[in-house]
């Protein structure tokens, strides 16, 4: 994974994506046989340069990337945040969109962050209910189990929600429901 040309390449795309002028210098990159699947080597995670245009929010370039061929999943054991993954903690809702109407994984998940859904659980994602709503309405699913890396599960997106939120919604738990999330409750016994 970590080819010298690759790794090159995957830097100067990323400069590029996060400059006022990135659009026309990534395009004349691409012009030029820029890898736009190209990625940075192991302290950068293997990001690839869809990742780092996520990040920078410009939707045009994440749609140019997005039509050159860019991937936007992963192979399984890739267990850091994906282009997804930025996009819903961002709370972007129209990067979101764009990143799932090309085909991103739904169920894509990771033994430390969960899925797509879980990670828009989380306290203090912007737009966080329409994206809650996006992503079960595209069939993501609310009751999928996923090992964590002590090889427990983690808990379901809605557990996850209700543990990770200090004023649960009731329109978020409604849309849980209306998507067919499973209710279980498992109460732990201490001993005094």
């Amino acid at each position: 994974m970590e080819n010298r040309d690759n790794i090159l390449g995957a830097e100067i795309l990323r400069h590029f994506t996060q400059t006022l002028r990135g659009l026309e210098a990534v395009l004349l990159l691409i012009s030029f046989g820029a890898d736009v699947n190209a990625r940075t080597e192991a302290r950068h995670d293997y990001r690839s340069v869809l990742h780092y245009a996520v990040l920078s929010g410009s939707v045009p370039i994440v749609n140019l990337l997005l039509k050159q061929g860019a991937r936007v999943n992963f192979e399984a054991s890739y267990n850091k945040p994906t282009p997804l993954d930025l996009a819903i903690l961002k709370g972007d809702l129209e990067m979101v969109r764009l990143i799932l109407d090309n085909g991103a994984n739904l169920d894509a998940s990771s033994p430390i962050i969960g899925s797509p859904l879980h990670m828009a659980c989380s306290e203090g994602i912007p737009n966080r209910l329409e994206i809650i709503k996006l992503l079960l309405e595209r069939g993501a699913n609310p009751n999928i189990v996923i090992v964590g890396e002590d090889n427990s599960p983690i808990k379901p997106a809605l557990g996850e929600y209700l543990a990770s939120n200090e004023e649960p919604e009731v329109e978020v738990v409604n849309l849980f429901l209306k998507h067919g999330a499973e209710v279980s409750c498992v109460q732990e016994v201490k001993e005094k």
